[in-house]
């Protein structure tokens, strides 16, 4: 396992009322994948060695599984449990085309990611930056795995399905606290159409691109509180550089009334 991933602020209006019913829109076969990209990721994107611009087949999710995104307005956040218990959804993710997630990555990148004003004390920190075609982005990256985590939840190595599993460590942080990790970094919430492990809390052990979580601003505001409670503060004063800019994005995040997103592999 060697993938880098990051939790980028991002406009969530921009997300959950163009880019996500845009998608809605590509996996219906409404749009194509070309006028989507073109609408929100012009900038381009790229898959492997190659572009991922080019002419596409349209994708085909089932209708009785988009009909799980389809009541009027999007509502997020989509919880991973519901869509995986309404078993509406296994065959179709097990052959989602592999340029799909990249292309929406591009989209989400492009066209809802915001960098945070102001300036920033990480600025040298190679892992609080990330850059692609559209811009650069105050970020909370990191090579494999959120290791800060570990003071606040149990990890377990399961072989057969190339997971970490987590479990919330008792006396250790509030419930709302590990709800909000979980919610962030562990899988517990989905985009419509895009893959998601079998198990969670959890955290894939191999270097394909997905979204691990998100929380709107107001969850943001409810995160930066939390991690400015005194038992939490304590942590911070011999901590790593990572959980320091952890706590910095969110909290700057909160004051500006962003959303966070997390991608696996996306860094």
């Amino acid at each position: 396992m060697s993938s880098y991933s990051c939790v980028i602020p991002i406009d969530w209006q921009a997300l959950w009322c163009h880019v996500v019913p845009a998608w809605i829109s590509v996996l219906a076969g409404d749009m194509s994948p070309g006028m989507f990209a073109k609408n929100y990721a012009s900038k381009g994107a790229s898959f492997g060695d190659g572009e991922l611009i080019g002419p596409y087949d349209r994708f085909h999710a089932p209708s009785d599984y988009l009909s799980l995104f389809s009541e009027g307005a999007l509502r997020p956040p989509f919880s991973r449990r519901r869509i995986a218990g309404s078993g509406l959804c296994a065959e179709f993710l097990r052959r989602t085309d592999s340029y799909a997630l990249p292309l929406i990555e591009a989209a989400i990148k492009q066209s809802t990611a915001v960098d945070l004003p102001g300036p920033d004390s990480f600025h040298g920190n190679y892992f609080g930056r990330t850059t692609d075609a559209s811009g650069t982005w105050q970020v909370v990256g990191t090579r494999n795995d959120y290791e800060f985590l570990e003071r606040w939840f149990d990890v377990a190595w399961q072989r057969e399905d190339s997971l970490y599993t987590y479990a919330r460590r008792a006396g250790h942080a509030s419930a709302r606290l590990h709800e909000l990790l979980e919610a962030l970094f562990l899988y517990e919430r989905a985009i419509p159409g895009l893959w998601f492990p079998a198990e969670s809390p959890s955290w894939p052990a191999h270097d394909d691109h997905s979204f691990a979580g998100y929380l709107s601003p107001d969850e943001v505001k409810e995160l930066a509180a939390e991690l400015s409670r005194s038992d939490v503060i304590s942590l911070q004063e011999d901590d790593s550089e990572l959980f320091l800019l952890f706590v910095d994005r969110v909290a700057r995040s909160s004051a500006h009334d962003h959303g966070l997103l997390t991608i696996h592999g996306g860094f």
